[in-house]
Formats: structure tokens, sequence, C-alpha cells
């Protein structure tokens, strides 16, 4: 889960944040006491560390500005990130898409290894093929090459779906049955006490 995502779905609507170039950021806590944003950012990298799993190390420096807003020590800084608007929504829409991409993989490695030998020889190294062709397009900065890859994916795993989603609604009538056989196996039996006579 890249951070700048993170922060951008889980800081107040009234602040702002802003990439000033690579891992930096900028984030304005807007009429807020510096002891309430020291723990606002603390919680948010306990939790941005849970999501994804990994401990992240990520450095937070601090700052506090009571100037009037005619003085120009943040709104120069907020007028530099601006600067970079096109080139942070660049960056924002390469995320998502290797995050989409990161998880069509997955998923359908997955399916590969819970098919198994159900997957033709042929259908299974067309998807291993597209699988290397998507992860090669990640590691560039190409949005649309991974999203064309990613489509490329999901067009050689589109059988396999089918399988694995036609195998998924066989599987639960499976239980059902057993459920149902299981019902039927059951014995009614009536007991009675014999009590045993006094000699």
């Amino acid at each position: 889960i890249d951070f700048s995502n993170y922060l951008a779905n889980n800081i107040r609507v009234s602040d702002e944040v802003y990439r000033l170039g690579g891992d930096e950021f900028i984030i304005v806590f807007k009429h807020t006491d510096l002891a309430v944003v020291k723990k606002k950012m603390k919680t948010l990298i306990k939790e941005y560390n849970n999501v994804s799993k990994m401990e992240s190390n990520i450095d937070v420096s601090y700052g506090i500005d009571e100037r009037k807003s005619s003085d120009k020590s943040i709104d120069d800084m907020v007028k530099d990130a601006e600067a970079h608007a096109e080139e942070d929504r660049k960056f924002q829409e390469l995320v998502t898409a290797r995050n989409q991409a990161d998880s069509m993989i997955h998923a359908t490695e997955k399916s590969l290894s819970d098919l198994g030998d159900k997957v033709e020889a042929d259908e299974k190294t067309a998807i291993e093929t597209a699988i290397t062709d998507l992860r090669s397009a990640m590691e560039q900065d190409d949005k649309e090459a991974i999203e064309t890859k990613t489509q490329a994916l999901a067009e050689a795993s589109s059988k396999m779906a089918e399988q694995m989603y036609a195998q998924s609604g066989a599987d639960a009538e499976g239980a059902e049955a057993s459920e149902e056989n299981a019902a039927d196996d059951v014995v009614d039996a009536e007991f009675e006490e014999v009590k045993e006579k006094k000699s």
C-alpha cells in the first residue's frame, strides 16, 4: 500500500497533503495544536504499518506556524507543492495501476495453484507468460503499459477464472448434498425403560 495514497485517504477533510518530490510530503493540519498533530501522525504511521503488514521507516519532522496568512512561509511550500500537482496526479495513477496489477497477479497465481493439473498446458504457459510480461511492465513508470499488460493477463486467464467459478459452485452444491445426506442418516429411536421386579 502506497503511503501517499494512505495519507490522502486518512487525513481530515480540512487538512491537506502535498508531495514535494520523491517520498517527501508536507501535511498541513489547519488550526490544530502541535500535540494533537503528533498524536495523529503517530496513529497514522502505526495503522499504516498494520495495514501494509510491514514496519515502515517513516521519519517525521514538525513545525508550527502562527503567522498571519499574509506571511508566506507555508504559502510558499504549498505553492511549490501545487506546482507539482500534475506530477503528483500521474504518480498516484501509476501507483494505482501497479496495485491493481499486483492484485491481479496474486489472484491469478492462487487460481493456478488451486486448479493445478486442471489447467491445460498451453493455457498455463500463456498465463505465466502474461504474468512475466506484467511484472516487467510494473518495473517501469509507464502506466499505460502496466494497464495494457494487466488486461492481457485478465484475457489470458479468463477461461481459468470460469473454471474457478464453476468449481466453487460445484463445491457449494457438494457441501449442501453432504448436509442433506447427513440429515437423512439420522435414525429415530424409541427407548423403553425396563424396571426390574423386586423379589
